[in-house]
């Protein structure tokens, strides 16, 4: 079993926070962290390498003051470094089966790890075999201040068909943290038929039917996990609205990946994740269905 928890670093500032949180994260599970830089290439799409010689150097200096600066916070913190000369799709890929998490700094509105969505980390979102939490600047800033996330939110898509590999993940973390769960389910409601909205009776039964089923769905999480507090919040509403909406003040929010296989282009994570790491205001853990 994955016993490390790893993270992708560059010479960013989102990096920074990435070894940090990533750290914090080590130190709750109790494992030991991993630092990992690749200064390769692979494929037209990663960026091109100068000097070997060079390109090595510099990642080494990377690593080092990365395990420096985790030092300093967390003096007691196992830790190793690893230095890649391969593409960073690649390399992280192929540590990813070997982590419990694999973390990555986030710019946001697009950016992640110094790439644009679309291109190495969306290869890796898509494809990791464990957990990918990307982490922003801003996301380590407001725990910095005395401002730490209040909750763990989790997406929750069909709670008639539980990913038990993203619930886990979910309650995990608020456990971990000794957080509240919000899992949070958005549904439409009945459509109109011939220019006329539903009966109320109708929406109404539907809306009962969902709190219903998202309690039902639960039950045997809050028995596995009975020191975790969930607030269940079945709403009506667009999934990425309501979650990025949710995520405000959220120390973590946990969706699973989603996406579909596009052709000749591969796999892409779907709309809500798309939405959730372009705008939630907190750490976002894209968990692959178990």
């Amino acid at each position: 079993m994955p016993e490390l928890v790893t993270v992708g670093i560059d010479d960013s500032p989102e990096s920074r926070a990435a070894v940090q949180w990533a750290a914090d994260e080590a130190r709750r599970r109790g494992r030991p962290l991993r630092l990992l830089h690749a200064w390769g290439i692979t494929t037209g799409m990663e960026p091109i390498a100068g000097d070997p010689a060079d390109e090595r150097r510099h990642s080494e200096h990377l690593l080092q003051q990365a395990e420096t600066d985790v030092g300093a916070s967390h003096p007691d913190l196992t830790t190793e470094t690893v230095s890649v000369p391969d593409g960073p799709v690649h390399a992280l890929l192929s540590v990813a089966v070997r982590s419990e998490v694999l973390v990555l700094g986030s710019r946001g509105l697009g950016v992640v790890a110094g790439f644009l969505l679309g291109s190495v980390s969306q290869q890796v979102l898509a494809r990791a075999t464990c957990p990918v939490v990307l982490v922003r600047s801003q996301d380590t800033a407001a725990g910095a201040a005395g401002q730490p996330g209040r909750e763990v939110v989790l997406g929750l898509k069909r709670p008639g068909d539980l990913d038990r590999s993203v619930v886990h993940h979910a309650f995990s973390a608020a456990a971990l943290r000794g957080l509240p769960l919000r899992v949070v389910h958005a549904w439409r409601p009945p459509v109109a038929v011939g220019g006329y909205p539903p009966v109320p009776s109708i929406e109404a039964e539907v809306r009962a039917a969902e709190e219903e089923g998202l309690t039902n769905a639960l039950d045997s999480w809050r028995t596995a996990y009975p020191d975790v507090d969930v607030i269940e919040q079945p709403v009506i509403g667009s999934a990425a609205q309501v979650l990025v909406e949710a995520a405000a003040g959220a120390s973590l929010l946990v969706v699973g990946r989603g996406g579909r296989r596009l052709s000749g282009l591969g796999l892409r994570v779907g709309p809500v994740v798309h939405a959730a790491l372009h705008h939630a205001p907190c750490p976002v853990a894209v968990v692959p269905h178990g």
